[in-house]
């Protein structure tokens, strides 16, 4: 992708409908988005919840018992207590500890159980290493000329499908930010969404072609919506302008924080270029729109006229105008008041 983006964004007609289905979950602000995004699909490590065998939950308990006479338990009290074999008892703690599940002790032939072997018993299951394939997405953070101005993010994004676009050579996969990102501490990945169940990526070899990360260049459009200390992104489609239920994607505002370039706010100077815009298409001169006094609270612009000029100004109450010139534009409601 090189040169500036031309890109279609809905009428105030369209903003008005959308508001009304929105305007149930009470938003403080809203923007429009054009979303341009690369998914990883790779194959990972990672964690997957095994529910606990009952012959190893029974071994279990039986450790756990005998571990209150000491923190660790001879294969001799197993066997005395389970009757099973000292052999068979010896493979079986041997699994479980191959799972994470019980640990050798200093002495020979005793064992105990782990910190993960506890919560195994707490709850019958326990997380056990899986390779698998997953998507990441990452947020590709372009400016209006149509290059990248910051690093590309990941996104807590669903699998919904969005159009195909030409990403040019200039415009790497983020197979750097998605490796930094598994070494990212807990409470980022949890800020993030990042799945805090996948360990790393497993490299690609020659041997499995299953390990070759496939990446895909997606774009869509999105109504972002803030509420309740919150981001939460609803699919919208260009065919008809028609906004889905679904949720693309939610961000806690400590994340949002950290990208203001995902929900920029709007600036008085920019209501102000908007609104001599709209003045133009309601016959007011150059002069008399700069006489307005706007204030802007939320998602809401007034702008105050000399009654003469707001007479003059056919707003219905539910005119809406996106403001800025970027690929994410905050969106205000118009209301004219006399001054």
């Amino acid at each position: 992708m090189t040169g500036p983006l031309h890109l279609a964004f809905p009428s105030s007609r369209v903003l008005s409908g959308w508001w009304k289905q929105l305007q149930t979950h009470a938003p403080d602000r809203l923007w429009i988005a054009h979303l341009f995004c690369q998914r990883i699909e790779a194959q990972v490590q990672g964690l997957a919840t095994r529910p606990l065998d009952p012959t190893h939950q029974f071994l279990l308990r039986a450790l756990k018992l005998e571990s209150a006479r000491g923190d660790e338990v001879r294969l001799e009290q197993l066997h005395q207590r389970l009757g099973i074999p000292v052999p068979l008892l010896r493979e079986m703690l041997r699994r479980l500890h191959a799972h994470g599940l019980t640990a050798p002790g200093v002495a020979d032939e005793t064992w105990k159980l782990s910190a993960a072997g506890i919560q195994a018993l707490a709850c019958s299951s326990y997380l056990a290493p899986e390779v698998r394939r997953a998507l990441f997405t990452f947020w590709e953070r372009l400016g209006a000329d149509g290059k990248r101005s910051a690093s590309p993010h990941y996104l807590p994004m669903t699998d919904e499908r969005g159009q195909t676009w030409q990403r040019t050579g200039t415009l790497d996969a983020p197979m750097p930010q998605l490796l930094a990102a598994f070494a990212q501490s807990p409470e980022w990945k949890q800020r993030f969404g990042f799945p805090e169940d996948v360990s790393g990526l497993l490299s690609a070899d020659s041997e499995s072609w299953t390990r070759i990360p496939i990446v895909r260049s997606e774009r869509m459009v999105a109504v972002l919506v803030e509420k309740d200390r919150r981001l939460e992104a609803y699919l919208a489609r260009m065919e008809g302008w028609m906004l889905e239920s679904r949720i693309l994607f939610r961000l806690p505002n400590e994340a949002v924080a950290e990208l203001p370039d995902l929900a920029p706010a709007a600036t008085l100077e920019q209501c102000k270029t908007a609104w001599l815009t709209l003045a133009e298409g309601h016959k007011l001169t150059p002069a008399e729109a700069e006489s307005a006094e706007l204030t802007l609270r939320g998602i809401e612009l007034t702008i105050q006229l000399a009654p003469e000029l707001a007479k003059r100004v056919r707003f219905r109450g539910d005119d809406w105008f996106l403001v800025g010139e970027g690929l994410i534009r905050p969106a205000l409601r118009a209301l004219v008041t006399p001054t």
